[in-house]
């Protein structure tokens, strides 16, 4: 191309929505919408690699009861919430993603919750359980929401319910 031809985009003008002057950025609310993009990318990328060491555990013991910023319980009765309780056949890394990107902000909320998995029969469930440190209040808060049993952390076994 000579230097006396036209540019071949001269006269085409792509707006991407970009501020055209300086004059037109306004930095607070734009560094505050890239800070905020940058922390909710990061926190989407910590909780994909949680949903793949979690789904390894679900595998290989499985199920599993984890907070993050929590050490891994080993005391206590477990009992589903009863109210977020995901059934799947099939659970994949995706899967448990989703749970947690969707539950993140309530079991974080609260010390004695956690996200929970367990396996019974051909059926996965994901939950958000809390753990209670009494056997006797563990048995009767699952009974108040119909649950089948509990489960004992430190026996790593089922209780159930019924009378």
């Amino acid at each position: 191309m000579s230097d006396n031809s036209p540019h071949p985009m001269k006269g085409y003008a792509v707006d991407y929505g970009w501020p055209k002057h300086p004059d037109h950025l306004h930095v607070g609310s734009y560094s505050e919408s890239v800070d905020a993009a940058i922390e909710r990318s990061l926190h989407e990328r910590y909780l994909f690699k949680v949903a793949s060491e979690l789904h390894h555990r679900m595998s290989c013991a499985g199920g599993f009861t984890w907070k993050s910023n929590s050490e891994t319980p080993t005391a206590g009765y477990v009992v589903s919430d009863g109210r977020r309780e995901l059934k799947l056949r099939t659970v994949t890394v995706e899967s448990i993603y989703r749970y947690l990107l969707a539950h993140w902000d309530h079991v974080m909320a609260m010390d004695n919750r956690f996200f929970g998995c367990w396996i019974d029969g051909d059926f996965t469930y994901l939950d958000v359980s809390e753990i209670y440190g009494w056997r006797d209040q563990a048995v009767r808060v699952a009974r108040e929401r119909h649950e089948k049993a509990v489960y004992s952390l430190h026996e790593r076994k089922s209780i159930p319910t019924e009378e």
